[in-house]
């Protein structure tokens, strides 16, 4: 068997540790592997305060990679894994990005009063100095939690992507879907993050040769997710919002309240992109 390993990056999908706000949380993931995961392997290691893994495939032949393959087909197969990986993880974010985490450094300031010297019926010397201490740009605070995946449902999703690649001109909207997907799970904020996931849905609900738009696009996209009309509504409402000159007082409005419930539209939209790429994504037989 031969093996295969790449760096990838792992944060929540409604907490991007890169561009945060200052009530955001850097969270490490840990990964757990369930189902048959003998083909695929995680070593953890740190990098600037985020979540970095070492991928181990272990057997290419799994992923239809022949021994002797180019390098090229070996790097194509391992990128569309990390795409499976988020396939198969509705809140987890996988990319082979690499990234750099801003740091934080204490830094003392000069002392807001002069030092007070005591000396007590002893003579022995006491200096009392009162000094503040600066937290550049804000506190960031740290947790863990677990990353629960399925490698079996990996697997079967890295499996249907291939048939995709093999017949891209037969599902030209559903390949265009999962390009904005992954530039979605590369993106560094929330906004562009929506914007991708809400591209991704509406192709891969889009029929080939027929578009659908406003309130027909939310129904087919309930329909074949199972998702509530009511959510794909309001994620789509706002990249409307987004993308479009606000001319009315309430288009301004809209616009503003979804940035202020940013991070939850950006996890509802990931939730909507995935289902629906799932839901057209050719079947494995």
């Amino acid at each position: 068997m031969t093996t295969a390993t790449v760096p990838v990056h792992v944060h929540l999908g409604d907490n991007l540790p890169y561009k945060r706000h200052d009530q955001e949380l850097l969270v490490d993931l840990d990964i757990e592997l369930t189902g048959d995961s003998s083909w695929i392997g995680f070593r953890k290691r740190e990098l600037n305060g985020g979540t970095t893994y070492e991928m181990f495939v272990h057997d290419l032949g799994r992923l239809g990679i022949a021994p002797a393959a180019p390098e090229t087909d070996v790097e194509r197969a391992l990128s569309d894994v990390v795409i499976a990986l988020n396939l198969a993880s509705a809140r987890a974010v996988f990319t082979l990005e690499g990234r750099t985490f801003a740091t934080f450094p204490l830094s003392a300031g000069e002392a807001r009063e002069p030092p007070i010297i005591e000396t007590d019926s002893e003579g022995n010397v006491t200096i009392r100095a009162t000094e503040t201490i600066r937290l550049r740009d804000f506190v960031s605070a740290r947790l863990s939690t677990r990353v629960p995946i399925n490698a079996d449902q990996v697997l079967s999703a890295y499996q249907r992507l291939e048939k995709l690649r093999r017949d891209p001109v037969t599902h030209h909207n559903l390949s265009k879907a999962v390009d904005r997907f992954t530039d979605g799970c590369n993106s560094l904020d929330h906004e562009t993050t929506v914007a991708r996931y809400a591209e991704t849905f509406s192709l891969a609900i889009t029929l080939e040769g027929a578009e659908l738009a406003g309130d027909d696009l939310d129904r087919e996209v309930a329909a074949r997710t199972s998702i509530p009309v009511e959510i794909i509504r309001d994620v789509r409402t706002f990249y409307n919002r987004s993308k479009h000159l606000d001319r009315k007082p309430e288009e301004q409005r809209a616009y503003q309240d979804g940035l202020k419930r940013i991070a939850s539209l950006s996890y509802q939209a990931r939730r909507i992109a995935v289902a629906s790429l799932l839901s057209g994504l050719p079947s494995e037989a």
